[in-house]
């Protein structure tokens, strides 16, 4: 897990140390972007900062970035899900080797905030299905999975192969809440 606003970091290290699970989560201080470097991120928007865009004014810090590909290497996961307020173009800029990977079966993203950093919605979508990935819906009360198209600006389910998951669903435990 990643998380680039040092306050929210430790928030997310506590949570994973009091759900038991640092044995399968690694947690990193880190933003995800398309190269390594340093970007601006706001400090005073809570559960909303973000990278600094080019025409934005606010108070923010200097943040270390990093590309998924050159931080997961060979250990990619089954499911990546990116909620990085409008940045998700460079996420997967920086994560062709990741995403082009058959290990990786989902990628669960938010869409519908790409225009702060004067991105193109549509192209980011279509380089996902690129990869392999279709828009699907899920409902976990059912644990059912089908394609669907289009999508709204939410966050959006993308499956390499339906059948897979379909089939990782049926085998995984009922979990009650």
């Amino acid at each position: 897990s990643f998380e680039p606003c040092p306050e929210t970091f430790e928030l997310l290290c506590d949570n994973v140390r009091l759900n038991k699970l640092t044995e399968i989560v690694n947690t990193h201080n880190l933003a995800i972007s398309s190269k390594n470097g340093v970007v601006q991120f706001t400090t005073k928007h809570d559960t909303t900062n973000h990278v600094l865009s080019n025409n934005e004014n606010s108070d923010s810090i200097s943040i270390s970035t990093t590309t998924l590909d050159d931080i997961l290497g060979n250990d990619i996961p089954d499911l990546i899900k990116i909620d990085v307020e409008g940045f998700e173009t460079e996420v997967v800029e920086g994560a062709n080797k990741t995403l082009s990977s058959e290990k990786c079966q989902a990628i669960i993203m938010e869409v519908g905030g790409v225009s702060r950093y004067g991105f193109d919605e549509n192209r980011l979508l279509e380089k996902i299905e690129d990869y392999g990935y279709q828009r699907c819906s899920y409902e976990p009360f059912n644990r059912t999975i089908e394609k669907v198209n289009p999508i709204g600006s939410r966050n959006a389910l993308f499956v390499r192969d339906i059948d897979t998951v379909k089939s990782k669903l049926k085998a995984s435990p009922t979990i009650s809440i």
